[in-house]
């Protein structure tokens, strides 16, 4: 339970006013529905009571005043109405804002993992597991938290006010049989519900995944001959998830059916003692009926909570996972801002140790010891496996330094605040991405400032202007990943959208791969076109990179 608390503390803190203003809602709903009942049934018996006392002088004879009453009744019936409809929206929407804070915090997490992790996770496995667990973290606060806390306060209320009008003993009778029953209920789906909802989310979540890999990947899998089991696969998590949705769904039923009895008894058991205190002369035959209106109006409270109950198992899973990842969300405190020397190398390793990204305590070169200046090209060279990529991702940071030190205008970058890295580093690693949308908008993503005529010069540099202006310009769309284009012009694409951003240090693994002889030189002059100023860091194999650089780096295998 104390993920569901964590999470409840999250949502509360984010939205504690429009929650509050909420549950006063929630509370006033409840009060006028038990209230409307209880009302109703005093004027039915106090009205048959008076005229059964005046005869045929009638209701006019007997002095009641009919009016307030009914109009009472009608008051409340239209002022439950609007507050219902008030109270859900406000709590509906000040959980959904917290949600939508917490999905930024839970994708900030995503983006803030280490490289190494990143490489490793499935954005479609992401999305689906993130929508699913927020999706089952907004019945916390709107089908178990809220109403227990209205239930709770409506419950004192109406406690004090049958005591106060009925007596302790019919007082205690409601309230305490409403909470057992209500204690009951939850006990019984906590030990039942919990195992058929995981079943249920797991199903759903594999389910998801499935079809969106046979839809995604249904050519390559009808050419390998494994497209019916890929099919057959995804109605199996289809079968599992309604099995356990419908175990789920009984389980709800049989909830709701020890709440309806819990109310029944306390009813049934507020008129047989309300008609004993009448026959002894105890209590008013009015005010009887009253307490056991207030008891049906009272079920109002518990019988809602039967759909929570039913979903705790699929919320706690949820919850703890997304706990988890809270806490790796949590900023650590910001470095204050670097002051670069100008006079400083821009870029400087001394000693670095440079090891295979999966194991730390395996030594790929030599200690590395480099400077590039402002305006310079050094070139690495190195058998191909021997480290040049991750000696690349060290230095833009994505890699953690065990032994030696990068420097970036004589700072460590381990002191660096990371927007301020990222926006002095240029990077282009052998695996580049794009997605799905415009030429423009893919360099947008990169430098949202850029106007038309830097777009339009980051593309000529790269030699891929006649491809796009063809294609419709700016406005040219690319499908997933880039297709529309071809595998080179993707390359360039992505090198475009790191040049757009102009910065200091550009590091570069094999730019040029693919591309014939001609084009790679169009490129390479593209680049310090662009970027005349930059400290460029190159891995390459290639006689056209490595004829392009001022001076060269060899990387010695240790």
């Amino acid at each position: 339970m104390r993920y569901l608390i964590k999470i409840f503390r999250f949502i509360w803190q984010s939205e504690r006013k429009s929650l509050v203003r909420g549950i006063i809602l929630a509370v006033l709903v409840l009060v006028m529905g038990s209230a409307l009942l209880g009302l109703s049934g005093w004027f039915i018996v106090a009205t048959g009571a008076a005229g059964l006392a005046t005869g045929a002088v009638g209701m006019a004879g007997s002095g009641m005043n009919v009016f307030g009453p009914s109009a009472g009744v009608r008051g409340l019936a239209l002022g439950r109405t609007l507050t219902r409809y008030g109270e859900r929206l406000m709590t509906h929407d000040a959980t959904l804002r917290a949600l939508a804070v917490l999905r930024v915090r839970l994708l900030k997490s995503f983006s803030s993992a280490p490289y190494l992790q990143m490489l490793r996770l499935r954005g479609g496995e992401i999305l689906n597991r993130l929508t699913s667990d927020v999706d089952a973290l907004d019945g916390i606060a709107l089908r178990l938290l809220i109403p227990i806390a209205a239930g709770g306060v409506t419950l004192g209320l109406a406690f004090a006010l049958i005591w106060a009008l009925a007596g302790l003993s019919l007082a205690l009778w409601i309230t305490g049989g409403l909470l057992l029953g209500a204690f009951v209920a939850f006990r019984f789906t906590l030990r039942r519900a919990n195992r058929p909802a995981r079943l249920a989310e797991y199903a759903l979540q594999a389910f998801r995944v499935r079809t969106i890999d046979l839809l995604r990947g249904q050519t390559l899998l009808l050419l390998a001959g494994r497209l019916q089991p890929a099919i057959k696969n995804t109605l199996e998590a289809d079968e599992r998830m309604r099995k356990a949705w419908l175990e789920t769904a009984n389980v709800e039923r049989l909830a709701g059916f020890i709440l309806s009895v819990s109310a029944t008894i306390a009813a049934g058991g507020a008129l047989f003692l309300g008609a004993i205190m009448v026959r002894s002369g105890t209590l008013e035959p009015a005010f009887a009926a009253f307490a056991f209106f207030i008891a049906l109006g009272l079920a109002e409270i518990i019988l809602p909570l039967q759909k929570g109950m039913a979903e705790l198992g699929r919320m706690i899973d949820a919850a703890r996972r997304v706990s988890s990842q809270m806490d790796l969300a949590n900023e650590a405190d910001e470095l204050p801002a670097v002051v670069v020397n100008p006079a400083s190398a821009a870029l400087e390793i001394r000693a670095l140790q440079v090891s295979a990204p999966q194991d730390v305590d395996l030594t790929l070169v030599q200690p590395v010891n480099l400077s590039v200046a402002a305006g310079q090209t050094l070139g690495v060279t190195a058998k191909s496996g021997v480290g040049k990529s991750t000696l690349l991702a060290m230095i833009a940071g994505l890699l953690p330094v065990s032994k030696g030190e990068i420097l970036i205008g004589g700072h460590n970058i381990q002191t660096w605040p990371e927007p301020q890295l990222r926006a002095q580093i240029g990077v282009l690693m052998q695996r580049s991405s794009l997605m799905r949308g415009t030429v423009g908008e893919a360099l947008a993503l990169a430098n949202p400032a850029a106007d038309k005529a830097r777009m339009l010069a980051v593309l000529e540099a790269v030699a891929l202007a006649p491809v796009i202006a063809a294609g419709g310009g700016l406005s040219m769309p690319l499908g997933e990943s880039g297709s529309g284009l071809s595998g080179g012009e993707q390359r360039r694409l992505a090198l475009a959208r790191v040049l757009i951003r102009q910065p200091e240090i550009l590091l570069l693994d094999e730019p040029c791969e693919g591309l014939d002889d001609k084009t790679a030189q169009a490129v390479l002059k593209g680049i310090r076109t662009i970027c005349p100023d930059a400290a460029i860091l190159i891995a390459s194999h290639r006689p056209a990179e490595i004829k392009w650089c001022d001076k060269l780096y060899q990387l010695v295998a240790h």
